[in-house]
């Protein structure tokens, strides 16, 4: 359901097509992270086909105090979507995480696929520590790849359903920087190395003053 209010809450919605329709199982409603404010859009289950068939009828009608128009469709099939991913999954490992909550921690992120298989690494890419809503999980096998991409229902972190799709490319760019807290979670790069200390410049003569 496109066309939604700004301003109305999912309550809202399941009343409205409670009232117009029928039984509503379940309403999805993504909302912005700063305002909690709705998207504008909706995805509603209905308990039977026949409330399904009156919402779909409704499309195109007028709703909300600014007048705004519903685009009703049929979602479409998950099988299918899935089906066409399926392609591109073959020999990969790593999965691309979208809408993540902005405090989502690798540890948080880790523990949504931890039925899929193993983690090696979560890399979240952040300004100055805060995360920009997106993060890369690598799987050890790509099965388990695979296995997240087959999740049903999609799954949620902190009241955010989560967009999966395989990352076909290089991941992120080069100069990423890990957040501390990947460290210390086991879920950042298996060596530190460059971090602090070694025998790098800078490193082994820690405490000691050289001009050269």
């Amino acid at each position: 359901v496109d066309g939604v209010p700004y301003d109305w809450s999912v309550e809202q919605i399941q009343k409205y097509f409670t009232e117009k329709c029928g039984e509503v199982s379940e309403v999805r409603a993504p909302t912005w992270q700063d305002s909690g404010r709705l998207r504008g859009y909706a995805h509603v289950c209905f308990a039977s086909q026949a409330a399904k068939d009156k919402a779909l009828a409704l499309d195109g009608a007028k709703i909300g105090k600014k007048g705004r128009y519903l685009k009703i469709e049929p979602a479409k099939d998950p099988a299918a979507s899935k089906g066409i991913a399926q392609a591109d999954i073959e020999g990969k490992r790593r999965l691309f995480v979208k809408n993540l909550p902005y405090d989502a921690s690798e540890e948080d992120i880790s523990k949504v696929f931890k039925t899929c298989g193993k983690v090696l690494e979560i890399r979240i890419p952040h300004n100055a520590g805060r995360s920009k809503g997106f993060a890369y999980v690598e799987f050890a096998k790509s099965e388990s790849l695979r296995a997240a991409m087959e999740l049903d229902p999609a799954p949620s972190l902190s009241g955010r359903v989560l967009r999966l799709d395989a990352d076909t490319g290089d991941g992120p760019k080069a100069g990423f920087h890990y957040r501390a807290e990947a460290y210390k979670s086991n879920l950042g790069p298996k060596s530190s190395k460059g971090k602090s200390g070694g025998k790098g410049r800078g490193g082994g003569n820690a405490g000691k003053l050289s001009l050269f």
